[in-house]
């Protein structure tokens, strides 16, 4: 690491928020949707300068926007500019914009905005609250960094760019293996349902879950239970669940068991009926009626009917017979009981489920090592910025 004596202000390598004057009457313009959580520019439209107030920020090629509310700051959301040409480009309001100066390279400036390091430092000071909870712009004149020298810049910015290019392939990969699941899933699955078809209540048990009453915060029994927001796509969070009352009848009713399948049954219309399996203890959490349990019977495997359900979320059968209040869609757990299921042996499902899981364990493959050259590339960056690992010994 570096002395505090070679430390510099953020804004000696980058100037805050440049002001540009536009060169023609239609501008291109960044919001906050066009930029990516790791620092990669998704795309540019364009817009009538009309359009566009004159106090929104300005930028132009190498130029970085950095997302300064909550929390997209927080996610990490900003970009290296490129593209423009010689046009000015106008962005969201939520965007600082550094330019940097003669000191400092485009790409030495962007990594150092990635730096989870420097995120929470910037979170650090921000104003406002709840919602609208804002980095100012003092930030970068008051975080110090230390500048090295222009070649020793260029060669960490290669660096990274080279271990940031394989995270990219490696991200690309995983998508393409994600589509070809999906329609190894979706080819399975139309195979079956062109044979014999039985309703999904005919193959186990349905029942919604039990609604919330105010009333029951009253009673000290509490017992925790499973919501809309717990189950996700293929998978259970447990990270924030709550408790409500339940009498032992209601227990019996409401428990969950392993290999139960819990689908959301009011949920915007493209989630509606997303599921998960159940594997936890029996009898350890419970579901409130924001959820429809399906409990397979001996003619079908739970995983089986989950790429069944999974299917069904993709191809839009689910959504195709939710019922839309307002902005919420519901399931209803008797248009989900007549839902037509197609039969198949249980030997024939081990193969579908056979056959899924050899290509999840590819996409699992590829996630582990995404998540490694992630933490990598984190480590990397930091070591290198500080001045804690010289750039000569990184070959």
């Amino acid at each position: 690491m570096r002395s505090e004596a070679e430390l510099v202000p953020f804004s000696v390598a980058a100037e805050v928020n440049p002001r540009d004057v536009p060169n023609g009457n239609r501008i291109p313009y960044v919001a906050m949707q066009d930029v990516s959580e790791e620092g990669r520019l998704l795309r540019v439209e364009e817009r009538p300068l009309a359009d566009v107030a004159t106090s929104q920020p300005t930028f132009r090629d190498d130029d970085i926007l950095f997302a300064k509310i909550t929390p997209c700051m927080e996610n990490g959301k900003g970009a290296l500019v490129h593209g423009l040409g010689h046009s000015v480009g106008y962005g969201s309001t939520e965007f600082h914009v550094l330019r940097p100066t003669g000191k400092a390279l485009p790409g030495f400036i962007h990594y150092w905005t990635c730096l989870r390091r420097f995120r929470r430092a910037a979170e650090a000071t921000m104003t406002g609250s709840g919602g609208q909870r804002r980095v100012p712009a003092e930030f970068f004149r008051a975080f110090r960094i230390p500048l090295p020298s222009l070649p020793e810049q260029h060669r960490i910015v290669e660096i990274l760019d080279s271990v940031t290019e394989t995270e990219r392939v490696l991200a690309r990969t995983k998508a393409k293996l994600s589509i070809i699941t999906s329609s190894a899933r979706s080819s399975l699955i139309e195979e079956l349902s062109n044979s014999e078809a039985v309703r999904v209540k005919d193959l186990g048990n349905v029942r919604g879950g039990k609604q919330l009453s105010p009333s029951g915060k009253e009673n000290p029994e509490q017992y925790p239970y499973l919501r809309v927001a717990n189950v996700l796509a293929g998978r259970i969070s447990f990270s924030d669940v709550k408790t409500m009352h339940f009498t032992n009848s209601e227990k019996d009713t409401y428990q969950l068991q392993p290999g139960d399948i819990l689908l959301n049954e009011g949920q915007s219309l493209e989630l509606v009926g997303r599921s998960a399996i159940y594997n936890e203890q029996p009898g350890k959490f419970f579901f409130q009626n924001t959820l429809i349990r399906f409990r397979p019977g001996p003619r079908v495997k739970s995983r089986f009917a989950q790429e069944v359900f999974t299917h069904w979320l993709a191809s839009g059968r689910f959504s195709g017979i939710a019922k839309q209040t307002t902005s919420i869609a519901h399931l209803g757990s008797e248009r989900f009981a007549s839902m037509s299921f197609p039969e198949a042996t249980i030997a024939r499902q081990e193969q579908v489920i056979a056959i899924l899981d050899a290509q999840l364990q590819r996409s699992a493959s590829v996630e582990r090592q995404l998540a490694k050259l992630r933490l990598l590339r984190e480590g990397l960056a930091d070591d290198l910025l500080s001045g804690r690992v010289p750039v000569g010994s990184v070959s």
